[in-house]
């Protein structure tokens, strides 16, 4: 159900299914557990969902209804990030369908939703109790996001 709305090609029913997921992971450290564990992380869709659409580099108004796919699949990410234990956060950290279209259309998102990014990322990777791996780094960090 989740994956055919996500690969639909319809915006509003993508934006659906992340707006689920987002609740989903808000609901606590152990459901946020579960859904990284059974989520397809190989999932192709993601670099469809967040590409910046037409409407958005057009847009003054941010009322919610008008928000882009993307914005919804960035704060599905970050709700999983803020809520995942370690091993859940290098999980999506080290999958590159995730990471590559989060960070790679960063620069066409709103100043605050770029701020809410950088900062959490750079929160993760600096802290001294969340111990990454290297290849973390590496992916997160390459030229290719940046």
């Amino acid at each position: 159900f989740i994956y055919s709305h996500l690969s639909c090609g319809q915006g509003g029913r993508a934006k659906s299914a992340l707006h689920l997921l987002t609740s989903i992971a808000k609901l606590g450290k152990e459901t946020t557990r579960e859904l990284i564990g059974i989520f397809d992380w190989k999932f192709s869709g993601f670099q469809r969902i967040a590409r910046p659409d037409a409407l958005e580099k057009r847009m003054s108004d941010r009322r919610a209804t008008l928000r882009p796919t993307r914005y919804f699949f960035v704060i599905w990410v970050l709700s999983l990030l803020e809520n995942a234990d370690i091993s859940g956060t290098v999980q999506i950290l080290s999958c590159t369908q995730v990471v590559g279209p989060l960070l790679g259309h960063l620069g066409l998102d709103s100043s605050e939703l770029q701020l809410q990014v950088l900062n959490y990322v750079i929160y993760l990777l600096s802290s001294k109790t969340t111990r990454m791996p290297v290849k973390v780094y590496k992916l997160v960090i390459s030229d290719s996001f940046l």
